[in-house]
């Protein structure tokens, strides 16, 4: 961890991370924040900033729910049942005391449990695991993401597609490639939840190819 004045930083990639099994939730209504992606938040309501407190002297994650109705207990009824625990790379306290952070997707996570009583929202959360797309396709599936996905860039720069690509291509996993494209790609609120929540990753592609390509 690297402290510069009221700015805390820590370094996601040199890191092995092992999410919590449980965690503080910051309910998000139209976000959502996929895996292998980062987002800049602010915190400002009391109760997250409490959350926040208690991440930065313990693991340094929390986890992004998606809003899927008003807001009301239990928290089950109202938010969506997968969300993504996020690390905490880096945090600033600003002068009005709310906080600017950038949060980097680590794991797609299932509430388990809502926490009772808590502070703020609290779940005990377990990974989420995704049927892993047909070995035999997923080469040509691949292909297919990283063609269109280009095709959305010829608005920038040869030097800016080149590294998107390169770093897409790199991605660790087909997975991680669906995860990131979807992130980074794809606006439409209803589509990006069910990219989500699905769990098999051979539709979550279909859908996703069908998005970019059109």
């Amino acid at each position: 961890m690297c402290s510069f004045g009221a700015v805390l930083y820590y370094p996601v990639d040199s890191l092995k991370l092992e999410v919590p099994k449980e965690c503080g939730v910051m309910l998000l209504s139209g976000t959502a924040l996929f895996p292998h992606s980062s987002m800049d938040l602010h915190i400002f309501e009391e109760r997250y900033r409490a959350m926040l407190s208690d991440a930065l002297e313990d693991s340094w994650m929390f986890v992004i729910g998606n809003l899927i109705a008003e807001e009301e207990e239990p928290y089950a009824q109202c938010v969506a049942n997968i969300g993504t625990a996020v690390f905490i790379n880096a945090s600033r306290t600003l002068p009005d005391g709310r906080s600017a952070m950038v949060v980097t997707g680590v794991q797609a996570v299932r509430f388990d449990t809502w926490v009772s009583d808590a502070p703020y929202p609290t779940a005990k959360i377990s990974p989420v695991e995704r049927i892993l797309i047909d070995r035999d396709k997923a080469d040509s599936v691949k292909s297919l993401i990283l063609d269109y996905t280009e095709t959305q860039l010829d608005h920038v720069s040869a030097d800016v597609k080149k590294s998107v690509m390169t770093s897409l291509d790199e991605m660790s996993s087909m997975t991680a490639l669906i995860d990131n494209v979807a992130h980074n790609f794809i606006g439409d609120t209803d589509l990006r939840h069910e990219l989500m929540t699905e769990l098999d990753d051979n539709i979550r592609a279909s859908k996703l190819i069908s998005a970019i390509a059109g």
